[in-house]
């Protein structure tokens, strides 16, 4: 007899009725449940022929699931690579200037902007930039917290053809020091103290985002776009240059995932 009250308290609730495996949640709809029981049962025919098998010996998709995976991994998209990423807001921007593009919600607040403001401000920060040198090849470090100024310095660092290099402020200083002394950036766009001398360092807060936007468009999908770096448990942090058509690629599929793919 099932226990109502733990049932409640699992994701996925695994009984045996009949001489069947069974599986019951009220958080996963039926056609998930049916690929869990699928992946179990491999499991345990896996088991059934070796019962001392390692986990890596075992298999938990059978060969028709196999071929179902390849179809759809290697099925064809029509992606267009043509435009690089700020293009194709701008292009949104000006379709839905005044629908909301991003909203912060924090403990306390909660803050919006819209397409039209975000493509707008992004432009002025890019034509700060590009005035104090930033462009193709000139990495750009962002020190800041999660907020809708954040997703500006990004926009504007890829509309004035530099290279977005996030910090996140809960990374070890050690290890902060550690990406900036390898990588000696050029910009530092910062919204709280940083114990670190960049060329140019530019506080958020105090741009002034109501000056010219009128910015040069120098760089194409070809560029690096950001440069991510590894968690250095090996030793130092070591930086990955990802380009633009690559950070394309993986929001094209999750566009596509998630149904905004036109």
């Amino acid at each position: 007899k099932k226990n109502e009250a733990f049932l409640e308290k699992c994701d996925i609730y695994i009984f045996s009725k009949n001489n069947n495996i069974c599986f019951e949640s009220k958080k996963y709809n039926e056609s998930i449940l049916k690929v869990l029981t699928d992946c179990f049962c491999c499991l345990i025919h896996s088991f059934d022929k070796k019962a001392d098998a390692k986990v890596m010996e075992t298999n938990i998709v059978n060969h028709e699931m196999k071929k179902s995976m390849r179809r759809s991994s290697f099925k064809s998209r029509n992606y267009n690579f043509e435009k690089p990423i700020y293009e194709l807001f701008e292009e949104q921007a000006k379709k839905t200037p005044d629908r909301e593009a991003y909203v912060y919600v924090s403990d306390n607040e909660t803050k919006k902007i819209t397409f039209g403001e975000l493509d707008k401000k992004s432009s002025s920060l890019a034509y700060i930039l590009q005035k104090n040198g930033v462009g193709t090849d000139v990495t750009v470090a962002v020190y800041m917290n999660r907020s809708i100024n954040a997703y500006i310095a990004v926009l504007a660092i890829l509309k004035a053809g530099g290279i977005y290099v996030p910090l996140d402020k809960s990374y070890p200083l050690k290890y902060l020091n550690n990406i900036l002394i390898d990588l000696k950036p050029h910009t530092i766009l910062f919204d709280d103290k940083i114990e670190y001398e960049a060329p140019l360092m530019l506080d958020i807060n105090k741009i002034d985002f109501s000056g010219d936007d009128k910015y040069k468009r120098n760089n194409s999908i070809n560029e690096t776009a950001l440069i991510m770096f590894t968690s250095g448990s090996t030793g130092r942090p070591k930086g990955v240059k990802h380009k633009q058509f690559q950070v394309l690629n993986r929001l094209f599929f999750m566009w596509e995932r998630s149904g905004h793919f036109h």
